[in-house]
């Protein structure tokens, strides 16, 4: 990783946030993330959350066809 893409990287990594609070769901409803990497930056980025799977693979196939890189994670399982 160059000079350049390792401080992108650092900026990125303290902009993150992982916590999904809804009253309405419980801690065990399955929670679908898609992730992937935009196109002209290595930056990541998630569509979601998605309760239905079938929801979530769709968007993630979508980026696919893009030629991005995605992939789907699935939380509460």
């Amino acid at each position: 990783m160059g000079k350049d893409a390792s401080k992108r990287h650092q900026r990125n990594r303290r902009q993150r946030r992982y916590i999904f609070h809804n009253d309405e769901y419980g801690n065990d409803t399955r929670i679908h993330l898609v992730y992937y990497y935009k196109d002209k930056d290595v930056i990541l980025a998630s569509d979601g959350p998605f309760f239905d799977e079938s929801r979530a693979i769709k968007k993630m196939k979508e980026h696919l066809l893009k030629g991005r890189c995605a992939w789907m994670v699935v939380y509460n399982e």
